[in-house]
């Protein structure tokens, strides 16, 4: 005869599934507390592609293509493809820099609320590219930024910019973003990728469900960019969303009207209220 088995008593976790909830115990559990040791409570967060690079590094780049160009005598259809991808490393240049005035933009405007809780802390993906702008900006204007990095095979990058002890380093994508979003009170998207869409899809999804604040500001920079790979306008016109839906983002095309829409709207939500 069988022993019955006690009801209370737990099933134990076999040790894969052991180590992965103490990690993402720790994805947790160290954020909350170093963000609680920081005082930070309000985040303005970027997002974009870690491709991206300064227009001095992209000017590197497109020199090196025109010396193997020089130094060829015939033009092979690599070399055509080198230079097509250095020309468009340098045009996308642009929103590395504007990443960059626009993080120490907010981040000099934000300095000036000597209340921690009225103040606005930078915060990244930790990575290279519009990342490290970010968080370039923020320290040249002399201010703290966050980092959240997490373990994957590929983008991981320099990005000396953070501040030491709001660099974190993620297991799991869903606390990420978690993290991302506890504290925003704004959300600016550039030009981005895979990681990049799907974090901003993932903003407008939880607007739209009311898991987060439903006016919360976020600034799509960059039009032309934009307008050519998402067409909003034709999925509202199918009926796939609803036309009300284009009014949760702002295109911004200059620092100057980014900055000043943010600014109006942080102003208007947050700052008057406390």
């Amino acid at each position: 005869m069988k022993t019955p088995k006690n009801p209370k008593k737990k099933p134990l976790l076999n040790q894969e599934l052991a180590v992965s909830l103490e990690r993402m115990y720790d994805d947790f559990y160290e954020t909350a507390v170093r963000f609680e040791e920081q005082e930070i409570y309000n985040t303005i967060v970027f997002f974009g592609s870690a491709q991206i690079c300064s227009w001095e590094d992209a000017q590197k780049k497109m020199r090196e293509v025109e010396l193997i160009f020089d130094e060829s005598k015939r033009r092979t259809q690599k070399q055509w493809s080198l230079l097509d991808l250095a020309s468009n490393t340098l045009y996308m240049s642009r929103y590395f820099d504007a990443a960059e005035e626009l993080s120490m933009k907010l981040a000099t405007w934000s300095k000036k609320f000597k209340n921690k809780r009225k103040e606005f802390v930078i915060c990244s993906g930790g990575g290279p590219g519009i990342m490290e702008a970010t968080n370039k900006g923020a320290y040249l204007a002399g201010c703290r930024s966050i980092g959240l990095t997490i373990d994957i095979p590929e983008e991981q990058g320099r990005n000396y910019y953070i501040t030491p002890e709001l660099k974190f380093n993620f297991s799991y994508f869903f606390l990420r973003k978690f993290w991302f979003f506890q504290h925003a009170r704004a959300v600016i998207i550039f030009p981005g990728g895979m990681g990049t869409l799907d974090e901003f899809f993932e903003i407008l999804t939880m607007m739209k469900t009311r898991k987060i604040n439903l006016n919360m500001p976020v600034v799509l920079f960059g039009s032309d960019y934009w307008k050519e790979i998402i067409h909003f306008e034709l999925m509202a016109h199918f009926n796939t969303i609803d036309q009300r839906d284009l009014n949760l983002f702002h295109y911004a095309d200059t620092v100057d009207d980014a900055f000043s829409f943010l600014k109006d709207r942080l102003e208007v939500q947050f700052l008057k209220k406390k």
